[in-house]
């Protein structure tokens, strides 16, 4: 799975970010910069960055993610469906 999070154009020439899993499941954040600032500065015309979450700390991440962006059960599942992403939902 690949997302683009960010289009070219932003902050300098050239600007791109994206999220995507490794072949080993781990979860991996790309950003890159490049522009005539990054030839003069660094001799290089792009400037790139890796984060990598290994699959291990997947539950944690997730965790944080959704307790920080959801206020309850209702909003969670609504962005579950509008991003097709299957689930369950038990109610007792």
């Amino acid at each position: 799975m690949n997302i683009k999070i960010h289009k070219e154009g932003d902050v300098t020439q050239g600007y791109e970010c994206e999220v995507s899993t490794t072949p080993a499941n781990n979860i991996q954040l790309y950003v890159a910069y490049w522009g005539q600032f990054y030839t003069d500065t660094f001799g290089d015309s792009d400037l790139e960055f890796y984060v990598t979450v290994k699959n291990d700390s997947l539950p944690a991440l997730c965790c944080q993610l959704i307790a920080e962006r959801f206020k309850d059960e209702q909003a969670f599942g609504q962005w579950l469906d509008a991003k097709a992403i299957p689930h369950e939902d038990i109610v007792y």
